[in-house]
């Protein structure tokens, strides 16, 4: 997929225009075939505000975690299923006849159009419904709201969604994906030369759900193993121990109270 710097003349014939001119710039965007679920993560926040908010005529280079939802029609209770680490990392300048601030714009643009077209294609992509209520409960929810996402007073209502459940509201609506784990954007003058700017876009998720490794394992007990051979040191009057000692140190942030 090519992304063109911006032109004075539209409608490119051949790889140039009706008027003969060329384009002396052109991106290609390359992704990886590893796909990494996101949940529903927010691409307008995480992406487009933290570029734009963090980038200069320079480079970017930008670090963040999220917590998202993928399962749908989910309590407000329901705590986040995913944590999800946005990394934007890119280096430009100015490139005659162009300034930095204009390859910042035109790179990011490149970008920001290809994941939405990887959005828009990918076929694993898929509704999340959350914040609902009346779950539990015999009837409506208590507060029905008409600004809902979906419910008894909304334009949708939720049966589709909470499979056929009457009387459930849920407030917040989001798709979620499974986007490639890096994409990278690259430049190239018209006789395909590499140029120098260059920005990617990585996503590294991980499952909440396999933080208690300790309890799930070792339950916190200090547990012994046997080396095969005792390690011994030129001084044969010191021998270390064959019994290696092995425990979990568990995030004190993790563990349940």
């Amino acid at each position: 997929m090519a992304a063109y710097l911006p032109r004075t003349t539209p409608s490119p014939v051949e790889g140039g225009h009706r008027d003969g001119s060329v384009d002396k710039y052109h991106f290609e965007a390359r992704w990886s075939d590893y796909g990494v679920n996101i949940g529903n993560l927010d691409l307008f926040e995480s992406v487009w505000q933290s570029y734009w908010n963090l980038s200069d005529d320079r480079g970017v280079s930008s670090d963040a975690l999220y917590r998202t939802l993928t399962d749908n029609c989910i309590s407000r209770e329901t705590p986040p299923r995913y944590e999800v680490n946005v990394q934007l990392e890119g280096t430009w300048g100015s490139l005659s006849p162009l300034s930095g601030w204009d390859i910042r714009t035109a790179l990011f643009e490149a970008l920001w159009e290809t994941l939405n077209f990887l959005a828009r294609k990918a076929k694993l992509h898929w509704d999340v419904y959350s914040d609902c209520e009346g779950l539990d409960s015999i009837g409506n929810s208590p507060f029905l709201r008409p600004d809902a996402a979906c419910g008894p007073k909304s334009s949708l209502v939720c049966d589709t969604a909470c499979d056929g459940r009457a009387g459930v509201q849920c407030r917040t609506y989001k798709q979620a994906y499974t986007l490639p784990e890096t994409l990278h954007i690259s430049l190239y003058d018209s006789a395909d030369v590499l140029q120098t700017p260059s920005l990617t876009l990585t996503f590294e998720s991980r499952d909440l759900r396999i933080n208690n490794f300790c309890q799930t394992t070792f339950e916190g007990v200090l547990e012994q193993v046997l080396l095969r051979l005792p390690v011994v040191s030129k001084d044969t009057s010191f021998v270390i121990s064959s019994v290696l000692q092995v425990g979990c140190s568990q995030d004190a942030t993790n563990a349940e109270p």
